[in-house]
Parts: structure tokens; sequence; C-alpha cells
């Protein structure tokens, strides 16, 4: 988990453009109590890319910490044991979204 400025760091951005992309679903984080937002490291792929797919798993989960939660924890897909967010990075958001939509009903 990162903050704010090595999110921007790590994107080459501003921390202003950090802020608009989690606004708009682009980048996953959440607020904490005391550090502000909390950013997992792992779907940023470099300079101005993270991973495609991300705001569409927060919205079938609804939450973004429990959508972390679930892209970080591996589980079954298609006979194979996975974490979800191993499967984005291979390009198969259809599959991550659709069992996004089950585990944010079995969690909420």
């Amino acid at each position: 988990m990162i903050s704010v400025s090595e999110a921007a760091a790590r994107l080459k951005l501003s921390r202003t453009t950090v802020y608009d992309w989690v606004d708009k679903g682009i980048l996953l984080a959440w607020r904490g109590t005391k550090r502000g937002l909390t950013i997992p490291a792992e779907q940023i792929l470099g300079e101005g890319r993270v991973l495609d797919g991300l705001n569409d798993v927060v919205e079938a989960i609804g939450d973004a910490e429990i959508a972390w939660e679930y892209l970080s924890t591996e589980t079954t897909f298609g006979g194979r044991i996975a974490r979800p967010i191993d499967l984005l990075k291979d390009g198969q958001i259809d599959d991550v979204i659709g069992a996004a939509a089950s585990y944010g009903t079995a969690i909420t």
C-alpha cells in the first residue's frame, strides 16, 4: 500500500491527478483512518498506466477496499486457482468482473 505522493511518483503524475483518477474510478483507493488515501501499488503498471477493469470491479462489489480484498485473494477460475488481479493483468477482464458480482453479494 502506498500514499498519494508515492502513487503520483510511480505514475509520473501530479497528486491532483491521482486524486482525480481515484474519484473517476481509474485508480482503486479508499480512505484510511489517519493516512488519507490507501492505494494498492500493484495496480500501477508504469508511467500513466494502471490495470484496466478496476472501476468495473469496484462497481460490481460496491466498495473499493472489499474490491481490493477480492482482487488480491486467490480463487478458482475455470479450474485453476489465481488471484483476480493476475487475471486482469492477463486481460481476462470479463471473467474477473463476472466473478466480482457474486463476490460482492457474498460479502455484503
